[in-house]
């Protein structure tokens, strides 16, 4: 076993005892099962629009983005942009209120170029808007964008409104089950909704 596959265990028993004693109020703990409702929700939202193809974004977003891809017959792209909120602890950040302040980048682009194409443009999440704003700039198409859970805190508005969403959430921490620190871990890239 290396380093990092024993802090990631490490980091998923610490969150075990942290979800019961809030028992809901502090942590919401996704299941394939909750996140399979959301994205059917979200697959009747964007599914009355016609696009030309999706773009999800990397991790979090690419097993929604597929699973719409796929529902709707759709040609599938990726982008992949990282910020500092995409450590296994980014949550802590927001459970203290505090932004990191760091900007999103680039760092893997779709194959083509999509201008002047309709595009879903997919994520798991919106907290300040800042990574799909960052997508959408790059894409310079038609596009629309699309989140599971859009995180909606006091204070906090984002850059960027998502144009659909399946559920809102006003909680203080959630962990999707590509989280690292999720007791139900899947690798994004494999994850099936």
């Amino acid at each position: 076993m290396g380093l990092r596959e024993l802090l990631v265990g490490l980091e998923r028993r610490a969150a075990r005892p942290l979800q019961r004693i809030s028992r809901g109020r502090l942590m919401k703990v996704y299941t394939m099962q909750e996140i399979r409702g959301l994205a059917e929700l979200l697959f009747e939202k964007v599914s009355q629009e016609d696009f030309d193809l999706i773009v999800g974004i990397k991790r979090g977003g690419w097993p929604v983005a597929k699973y719409l891809a796929d529902r709707m017959g759709l040609k599938l792209d990726s982008i992949r942009i990282s910020t500092d909120s995409h450590s296994r602890f980014r949550e802590l950040f927001y459970l203290q209120g505090m932004e990191t302040g760091k900007k999103p980048m680039i760092l893997e682009r779709p194959k083509e170029r999509y201008e002047g194409k309709k595009i879903l443009l997919v994520d798991d999440e919106c907290h300040s808007g800042g990574t799909l704003r960052l997508a959408k700039e790059y894409l310079k198409g038609k596009v629309k964008t699309a989140v599971l859970v859009w995180v909606r805190r006091p204070g906090l508005e984002p850059v960027i409104r998502p144009d659909y969403w399946a559920e809102i959430y006003t909680g203080r921490m959630k962990v999707f089950p590509w989280q690292d620190t999720s007791p139900h871990y899947i690798h994004p890239l494999e994850a099936e909704i």
